[in-house]
Protein backbone atom coordinates (compact mmCIF):
# COMPACT_ATOMS: atom_id res chain seq x y z
CA UNK A 1 0.00 0.00 0.00
CA UNK A 2 0.93 3.76 -0.83
CA UNK A 3 1.16 5.01 2.73
CA UNK A 4 1.63 8.80 1.59
CA UNK A 5 3.97 11.47 0.57
CA UNK A 6 6.99 13.23 2.29
CA UNK A 7 9.18 16.12 1.25
CA UNK A 8 12.67 16.80 2.31
CA UNK A 9 14.71 19.91 2.07
CA UNK A 10 18.04 21.21 3.48
CA UNK A 11 21.87 22.03 2.30
CA UNK A 12 24.97 20.74 3.08
CA UNK A 13 28.24 22.17 3.27
CA UNK A 14 31.58 21.14 3.85
CA UNK A 15 35.16 22.87 4.19
CA UNK A 16 38.59 21.57 4.23
CA UNK A 17 41.14 23.96 4.26
CA UNK A 18 45.24 23.79 5.19
CA UNK A 19 45.73 26.74 7.10
CA UNK A 20 49.35 27.28 7.48
CA UNK A 21 52.15 25.37 6.05
CA UNK A 22 55.94 26.15 6.95
CA UNK A 23 58.92 24.08 5.98
CA UNK A 24 61.36 25.86 7.69
CA UNK A 25 59.70 25.88 10.67
CA UNK A 26 58.13 22.50 10.43
CA UNK A 27 54.94 24.09 10.96
CA UNK A 28 51.73 22.42 9.46
CA UNK A 29 48.34 23.51 10.33
CA UNK A 30 44.63 22.62 8.58
CA UNK A 31 41.25 23.22 9.36
CA UNK A 32 38.08 21.28 8.91
CA UNK A 33 34.30 21.75 9.31
CA UNK A 34 30.33 21.09 7.84
CA UNK A 35 27.09 22.21 8.55
CA UNK A 36 23.71 20.70 7.49
CA UNK A 37 20.35 22.23 7.65
CA UNK A 38 17.19 20.07 7.07
CA UNK A 39 13.42 20.03 6.99
CA UNK A 40 10.62 17.42 6.52
CA UNK A 41 7.16 17.81 5.82
CA UNK A 42 4.21 15.08 5.34
CA UNK A 43 2.42 16.19 2.24
CA UNK A 44 -0.04 13.55 2.25
CA UNK A 45 -1.02 10.11 4.21
CA UNK A 46 -3.07 7.18 3.86
CA UNK A 47 -6.07 5.64 6.00
CA UNK A 48 -3.35 3.00 7.13
CA UNK A 49 -1.65 5.53 9.04
CA UNK A 50 -4.47 7.47 10.41
CA UNK A 51 -5.31 4.46 12.42
CA UNK A 52 -1.92 3.98 13.58
CA UNK A 53 -1.94 7.23 15.85
CA UNK A 54 -5.58 5.47 16.82
CA UNK A 55 -3.77 2.48 18.05
CA UNK A 56 -1.09 4.48 19.23
CA UNK A 57 -3.61 7.04 21.52
CA UNK A 58 -5.33 3.90 23.04
CA UNK A 59 -2.05 2.40 24.25
CA UNK A 60 -2.30 5.87 26.28
CA UNK A 61 -5.47 4.94 28.45
CA UNK A 62 -4.75 5.00 32.38
CA UNK A 63 -2.92 2.33 33.55
CA UNK A 64 -0.17 1.54 36.40
CA UNK A 65 1.06 -1.44 34.19
CA UNK A 66 4.87 -1.69 34.61
CA UNK A 67 4.89 -3.61 30.98
CA UNK A 68 2.87 -1.18 29.61
CA UNK A 69 5.32 2.02 30.65
CA UNK A 70 7.06 2.60 27.41
CA UNK A 71 3.41 3.08 25.13
CA UNK A 72 2.26 5.47 27.31
CA UNK A 73 4.71 7.66 28.27
CA UNK A 74 6.76 8.31 25.33
CA UNK A 75 5.52 10.87 23.22
CA UNK A 76 4.44 8.54 19.53
CA UNK A 77 5.41 9.50 16.32
CA UNK A 78 2.40 11.01 14.69
CA UNK A 79 1.43 11.12 11.02
CA UNK A 80 -0.37 14.18 10.25
CA UNK A 81 -0.37 16.05 7.21
CA UNK A 82 1.75 19.59 7.33
CA UNK A 83 3.44 18.46 10.02
CA UNK A 84 7.19 16.95 10.32
CA UNK A 85 7.60 13.49 11.20
CA UNK A 86 10.17 14.46 13.87
CA UNK A 87 7.27 16.53 15.32
CA UNK A 88 7.11 15.64 19.34
CA UNK A 89 3.30 15.34 20.30
CA UNK A 90 2.49 16.35 23.64
CA UNK A 91 -0.65 17.92 25.51
CA UNK A 92 0.11 21.47 26.49
CA UNK A 93 1.14 21.79 30.21
CA UNK A 94 0.57 24.81 32.96
CA UNK A 95 2.61 23.23 35.17
CA UNK A 96 1.61 21.86 38.61
CA UNK A 97 -1.51 23.05 40.60
CA UNK A 98 0.22 24.35 43.78
CA UNK A 99 -2.96 23.47 45.63
CA UNK A 100 -3.61 19.77 44.60
CA UNK A 101 -0.02 18.50 43.08
CA UNK A 102 -1.63 17.59 39.96
CA UNK A 103 -0.66 18.58 36.44
CA UNK A 104 -3.26 21.40 34.72
CA UNK A 105 -3.53 20.71 31.26
CA UNK A 106 -5.17 23.29 28.33
CA UNK A 107 -7.12 21.08 25.88
CA UNK A 108 -7.46 21.55 22.43
CA UNK A 109 -9.80 24.48 22.55
CA UNK A 110 -7.66 26.45 25.28
CA UNK A 111 -9.74 25.07 28.33
CA UNK A 112 -7.74 24.58 31.51
CA UNK A 113 -8.15 20.64 32.46
CA UNK A 114 -7.19 18.11 35.11
CA UNK A 115 -7.23 15.34 32.71
CA UNK A 116 -5.17 14.32 29.56
CA UNK A 117 -6.94 14.09 26.57
CA UNK A 118 -5.43 12.24 23.53
CA UNK A 119 -7.62 14.48 21.93
CA UNK A 120 -5.77 17.70 22.81
CA UNK A 121 -2.22 16.46 22.01
CA UNK A 122 -0.56 19.19 19.76
CA UNK A 123 3.10 19.91 18.00
CA UNK A 124 5.15 21.25 21.46
CA UNK A 125 8.87 20.71 19.75
CA UNK A 126 10.88 19.02 16.84
CA UNK A 127 13.10 16.66 17.45
CA UNK A 128 15.00 17.66 13.78
CA UNK A 129 17.45 20.17 15.07
CA UNK A 130 18.07 23.38 12.51
CA UNK A 131 21.79 23.08 12.07
CA UNK A 132 24.25 20.31 12.78
CA UNK A 133 28.23 20.15 11.98
CA UNK A 134 31.20 18.89 13.06
CA UNK A 135 34.88 21.08 13.00
CA UNK A 136 37.90 20.47 13.96
CA UNK A 137 41.79 21.16 13.41
CA UNK A 138 45.16 19.06 12.96
CA UNK A 139 48.32 20.83 14.02
CA UNK A 140 51.63 19.48 13.45
CA UNK A 141 54.87 21.49 14.73
CA UNK A 142 58.25 20.00 14.92
CA UNK A 143 56.99 16.25 16.24
CA UNK A 144 53.92 17.95 18.05
CA UNK A 145 50.75 16.92 16.75
CA UNK A 146 47.06 17.79 18.02
CA UNK A 147 43.80 16.37 16.38
CA UNK A 148 40.49 17.34 17.38
CA UNK A 149 37.15 17.32 16.27
CA UNK A 150 33.83 19.21 17.96
CA UNK A 151 30.23 18.58 16.86
CA UNK A 152 27.70 21.26 17.16
CA UNK A 153 23.59 21.04 17.17
CA UNK A 154 21.59 24.54 16.99
CA UNK A 155 17.78 24.49 17.49
CA UNK A 156 15.47 21.37 17.88
CA UNK A 157 13.77 19.94 21.16
CA UNK A 158 13.85 17.00 23.18
CA UNK A 159 11.45 15.07 25.18
CA UNK A 160 13.61 14.29 28.50
CA UNK A 161 12.22 11.16 29.03
CA UNK A 162 14.93 10.29 31.84
CA UNK A 163 12.92 12.70 34.34
CA UNK A 164 9.70 10.97 33.28
CA UNK A 165 10.92 7.36 34.44
CA UNK A 166 13.55 8.26 37.14
CA UNK A 167 11.60 10.79 38.92
CA UNK A 168 8.32 11.30 38.20
CA UNK A 169 7.16 7.61 37.79
CA UNK A 170 10.24 6.15 39.67
CA UNK A 171 9.52 2.93 41.28
CA UNK A 172 9.90 3.82 45.36
CA UNK A 173 10.73 0.16 46.09
CA UNK A 174 14.06 0.96 45.00
CA UNK A 175 16.55 3.58 45.21
CA UNK A 176 15.72 6.11 43.25
CA UNK A 177 17.04 10.52 42.12
CA UNK A 178 17.00 12.88 45.43
CA UNK A 179 14.67 15.01 43.08
CA UNK A 180 11.61 12.32 44.04
CA UNK A 181 11.83 13.75 47.43
CA UNK A 182 13.25 17.62 47.25
CA UNK A 183 11.64 18.52 43.51
CA UNK A 184 8.07 16.67 44.18
CA UNK A 185 4.93 18.31 45.33
CA UNK A 186 3.91 17.56 48.91
CA UNK A 187 2.17 20.37 50.72
CA UNK A 188 -0.44 22.93 49.58
CA UNK A 189 0.89 26.07 48.26
CA UNK A 190 3.96 24.37 47.08
CA UNK A 191 5.18 25.48 44.00
CA UNK A 192 7.06 22.08 42.70
CA UNK A 193 8.72 20.99 39.29
CA UNK A 194 6.82 17.62 39.43
CA UNK A 195 3.32 16.35 40.78
CA UNK A 196 2.58 14.65 43.83
CA UNK A 197 2.74 11.13 44.31
CA UNK A 198 -0.59 9.07 43.47
CA UNK A 199 -1.87 5.73 44.56
CA UNK A 200 -1.93 4.02 42.32
CA UNK A 201 0.71 5.56 40.55
CA UNK A 202 -0.75 6.62 37.44
CA UNK A 203 2.27 6.89 34.26
CA UNK A 204 3.02 10.41 33.38
CA UNK A 205 1.59 11.25 29.53
CA UNK A 206 3.70 12.99 27.16
CA UNK A 207 3.50 16.66 28.43
CA UNK A 208 5.06 19.96 27.16
CA UNK A 209 6.43 19.87 30.33
CA UNK A 210 9.17 17.80 29.77
CA UNK A 211 9.99 19.18 26.09
CA UNK A 212 13.24 20.73 26.07
CA UNK A 213 15.17 22.97 23.71
CA UNK A 214 18.31 21.36 22.70
CA UNK A 215 21.57 23.13 21.69
CA UNK A 216 24.67 21.60 22.59
CA UNK A 217 28.37 21.53 21.26
CA UNK A 218 30.55 18.31 22.48
CA UNK A 219 34.26 17.54 21.94
CA UNK A 220 34.26 14.27 20.02
CA UNK A 221 37.83 13.43 19.99
CA UNK A 222 41.47 14.57 20.83
CA UNK A 223 44.63 12.53 19.80
CA UNK A 224 48.02 14.44 20.96
CA UNK A 225 51.25 12.75 19.98
CA UNK A 226 54.82 13.51 19.95
CA UNK A 227 57.69 11.92 17.03
CA UNK A 228 60.80 12.10 18.24
CA UNK A 229 62.00 12.45 14.42
CA UNK A 230 64.14 15.74 15.65
CA UNK A 231 65.53 14.23 18.42
CA UNK A 232 69.51 13.65 18.41
CA UNK A 233 69.24 10.12 19.68
CA UNK A 234 67.21 8.85 16.45
CA UNK A 235 70.23 9.68 14.32
CA UNK A 236 71.84 6.97 15.54
CA UNK A 237 69.79 4.39 13.70
CA UNK A 238 68.84 2.14 15.83
CA UNK A 239 65.40 2.94 15.95
CA UNK A 240 63.88 3.96 12.88
CA UNK A 241 60.66 5.84 14.55
CA UNK A 242 59.53 6.43 17.63
CA UNK A 243 55.70 7.77 18.57
CA UNK A 244 53.80 8.46 21.84
CA UNK A 245 50.07 9.29 21.20
CA UNK A 246 47.58 9.88 23.74
CA UNK A 247 43.30 9.27 22.58
CA UNK A 248 40.22 10.45 24.52
CA UNK A 249 37.04 10.48 23.40
CA UNK A 250 33.66 12.13 24.56
CA UNK A 251 35.93 14.96 25.98
CA UNK A 252 33.25 17.20 27.36
CA UNK A 253 29.93 18.24 26.33
CA UNK A 254 27.84 21.92 26.68
CA UNK A 255 24.28 21.93 26.75
CA UNK A 256 21.08 23.36 26.82
CA UNK A 257 19.97 20.52 28.67
CA UNK A 258 20.95 19.12 32.04
CA UNK A 259 21.85 15.81 30.83
CA UNK A 260 19.77 12.83 31.66
CA UNK A 261 21.00 9.23 30.70
CA UNK A 262 19.93 7.77 33.36
CA UNK A 263 21.77 3.92 34.15
CA UNK A 264 21.07 1.83 31.21
CA UNK A 265 23.04 3.65 28.67
CA UNK A 266 25.18 6.44 30.74
CA UNK A 267 28.20 8.26 28.62
CA UNK A 268 31.23 6.51 28.28
CA UNK A 269 34.55 8.50 28.31
CA UNK A 270 37.60 6.47 27.13
CA UNK A 271 41.19 7.32 27.22
CA UNK A 272 44.36 5.38 25.61
CA UNK A 273 48.10 5.51 25.61
CA UNK A 274 49.90 4.42 22.20
CA UNK A 275 54.19 4.01 21.89
CA UNK A 276 55.07 3.28 18.45
CA UNK A 277 58.52 1.82 17.77
CA UNK A 278 60.20 0.86 14.51
CA UNK A 279 63.77 -0.83 14.52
Amino acid sequence: ENLGKSQNKGFEGRVNVRALSDAQRDLHLSVFGSIQHNTNKIKEISDALTSINDEKDADKGLTSDPDEREATTKPSVRYEEGQSMSAIWAVRSLGIDPGTGNELFLDKDGNITYTWDADDQVVCGDEQPKYTGTFGFNLDWKGFTVNTSFYFRLGGQMYNQTLVDKVEDADLQYNVDRRVYTGRWTTPGQQAQYKRLTDPPYFTRPTSRFVQDLSELQMTSLNVGYDFRNCKFMQSGVIERLKLSFYMNDVFRASTVKIERGTDYPFARSFSFQLQATF
